[in-house]
């Protein structure tokens, strides 16, 4: 090794650490860490082995094992230290690469690293290497999603994430991920943990409320849910976030779908559920005027129930009786649209303010330029009409962060 003649090192020290003379020996596993170490540094050496650092990692480990006060370990932990740069750059280069597998298992080696000088009671490496297990996670998460079948990743991925959540690190998405996997696990006990935690580090995100009513529903406890929601919003009158998730949650009872989103029949008492939803809606309004989600369920809401109407329309014969009918069903067709106008409009404006939108946000603006479109043709305001034909042509564009 000294003399860089890294193969025939390589030749050597891989017969010692499997010879039964030496393959117990420290210093055997401490050279070993030290020759592929070396060979990983070297652009004529490296080809030598598929994975040179992973190699010195484990061998350092093993001989940290066999003499855990190894004075050349100790000394040595800066160039132990400088592998995990290492593992890091190529977890890097492949997470942006989307090869999800190799970044997985590069910031897996690198929370190792961490973990192992940590162990050494050394200056380097911390209790919880956060940034290294969430690069970690959020890779697993990733190779989970695009190989479905590979159950382990997102295995690895929640075990990641639940340390987190463990020292309540502040990373809405972490929390998201792992309220989705209880969800489906049905595991009330960690999903209703988990929730909690969530809601009260991020006391102003209505996500957390919806995937816990999201619970409810898939439990058979929307009732259940929906008397907490009331008690809280008796409580706390003014509190946004209650008021919000108390009408999505009125809203959701009152229009029920199945698990793919497909319309459920109205319950009998949709009426009194649509009215509960539409007040607390506009309670959420008055606390925040300018937050689109109150605002664009309230328009759709109308809009919806003007599509109600329209259906209906479409039913009907040409019977006087049928006729009354229908003058009844357009006037409440047209209050209904008038209704929800202003609302869908708020939510244009608000969305259309800004620059770049996430995915769902873009989602909902263009279901709102959608609605809108269709109010202004009822209403023969071309200009607007043509206005919002084109923003909505152009939308895609607004993706971003």
């Amino acid at each position: 090794m000294k003399s860089g003649d890294l193969d025939k090192a390589k030749n050597f020290i891989d017969q010692a650490v499997t010879d039964a003379k030496t393959s117990t020996d420290f210093d055997a596993w401490y050279v070993r860490g030290e020759v592929y170490r070396e060979i990983g540094q070297s652009a004529k050496f490296k080809n030598l082995s598929p994975n040179p650092d992973s190699v010195a990692l484990i061998s350092y480990q093993e001989s940290q094992k066999l003499k855990p006060s190894n004075p050349d370990l100790l000394i040595n932990t800066q160039k132990i230290g400088a592998l995990y740069s290492d593992f890091w750059k190529n977890a890097v280069t492949a997470f942006n690469n989307k090869d999800y597998s190799t970044a997985y298992i590069d910031f897996k080696s690198a929370v190792s690293i961490n973990d192992f000088l940590h162990s050494m009671n050394t200056m380097f490496g911390a209790d919880l290497d956060t940034m290294a297990v969430l690069n970690m996670s959020n890779a697993a998460y990733n190779e989970a999603n695009a190989n479905p079948s590979q159950m382990e990743y997102m295995d690895s991925a929640v075990a990641g994430y639940q340390k987190l959540a463990d020292i309540k690190y502040k990373n809405t998405f972490v929390y998201q991920v792992l309220l989705n996997y209880y969800l489906k696990q049905m595991n009330t006990a960690k999903f209703m943990a988990t929730a909690d935690e969530a809601k009260l580090l991020f006391p102003d995100n209505a996500d957390f409320g919806q995937q816990e009513m999201e619970y409810y529903r898939e439990t058979g406890k929307m009732d259940e849910y929906l008397q907490q929601l009331k008690a809280g919003v008796e409580k706390d009158p003014n509190n946004y976030i209650l008021n919000f998730n108390l009408g999505v949650t009125l809203d959701d009872m009152a229009n029920p779908k199945d698990s793919i989103g497909n319309n459920l029949p109205k319950p009998a008492n949709f009426a009194d559920l649509f009215n509960q939803a539409v007040e607390a809606y506009k309670k959420a309004i008055s606390i925040k005027p300018d937050e689109y989600g109150p605002n664009f369920n309230l328009g759709l809401m109308y809009f919806n129930r003007a599509a109600m109407s329209g259906k209906l329309l479409g039913s009907l014969g040409t019977s006087k009786a049928d006729q009354m009918k229908s003058d009844s069903l357009t006037k409440k067709q047209n209050d209904d649209l008038a209704l929800g106008y202003p609302y869908l409009e708020k939510t244009y404006e608000i969305l259309d303010a800004k620059p770049k939108l996430n995915a769902n946000e873009l989602n909902v603006y263009q279901e709102a330029m959608t609605g809108l479109k269709e109010i202004y043709a009822r209403k023969n305001e071309t200009d607007k009409y043509n206005e919002i034909d084109q923003k909505l042509k152009n939308a895609g564009s607004k993706l971003g962060n």
